[in-house]
């Protein structure tokens, strides 16, 4: 007779784990939390270069030794700091956009919200100060970076309040602004566009959209995340199971 093989129970923890393992990686839910998890993150990008574009900003406009006479290499400097800062956060925005519109494309046409958030889409899509963040973005990826230039103005207690902005003159003579995009330019006073009000401004509107869709997220996905989370508590059960036997056994592996 053939002799019967002993099964060995460390192999039997180890096949377990491996099973659990296999099953969590592998499942559906795991790839709706991988794709929503992925467009977080790209929102994330998003809100880091506003942060990292205002903090520059502001510390340039708290610095008077940029705005020296003899400091004019270093102002220059600054200058190209702001205008790579800000392609960045233009870029951003669009990615954001784009893949945005790809995972509600793939995984909520079905869902019992889907129209609510084509209308906020649309309305955004024909706001002029959105407009004008889409169109800066074409305007300095595909035609030319904006002249920056310093703006000056007096506070009420005399003293002198310093910030870059856009050259209007300049960005005006392009000819393909959306209308939108174009009244609010011709709405705005004087030749100087304040970029970190268009930066904190829309960055608050887009937050505002994603916020409503983090919610219905939460609630489209609740079933889904509580598969996820038992199929995570059956990996963390083997895992804890081959511990405490190698630990009671003398076996590291």
């Amino acid at each position: 007779m053939d002799e019967v093989r002993q099964v060995d129970p460390r192999e039997q923890l180890v096949s377990k784990w491996q099973m659990a393992v296999h099953d969590l990686e592998t499942c559906h839910e795991q790839q709706v939390y991988q794709e929503v998890q992925a467009l977080r993150d790209t929102f994330e990008v998003f809100k880091g270069n506003m942060e990292e574009f205002i903090s520059f900003d502001d510390a340039v406009t708290r610095k008077p030794e940029f705005w020296l006479t003899e400091n004019r290499e270093r102002l220059s400097s600054a200058m190209r700091e702001y205008v790579r800062l800000f392609h960045n956060f233009l870029a951003s925005s669009l990615t954001l956009i784009d893949h945005t519109r790809v995972v509600v494309k793939h995984l909520y046409e079905d869902a019992p919200w889907i129209d609510d958030y084509r209308e906020r889409v649309l309305k955004l899509a024909q706001d002029p100060f959105a407009c004008l963040v889409r169109d800066l973005r074409v305007y300095i990826q595909h035609y030319s970076l904006p002249v920056v230039q310093t703006h000056t103005t007096v506070r009420s207690d005399q003293t002198l309040s310093r910030s870059f902005g856009i050259n209007l003159a300049k960005v005006r003579q392009w000819d393909r602004w959306s209308a939108p995009a174009k009244r609010k330019l011709d709405s705005t006073k004087g030749d100087n566009l304040s970029t970190q009000v268009l930066v904190l401004g829309y960055y608050a509107v887009i937050l505002k959209l994603h916020q409503w869709l983090w919610h219905q997220q939460a609630a489209f996905h609740k079933r889904d995340l509580e598969t996820l989370n038992e199929k995570h508590r059956r990996v963390l059960e083997a895992e804890s199971a081959l511990s405490q036997y190698d630990a009671g056994n003398g076996d590291g592996g």
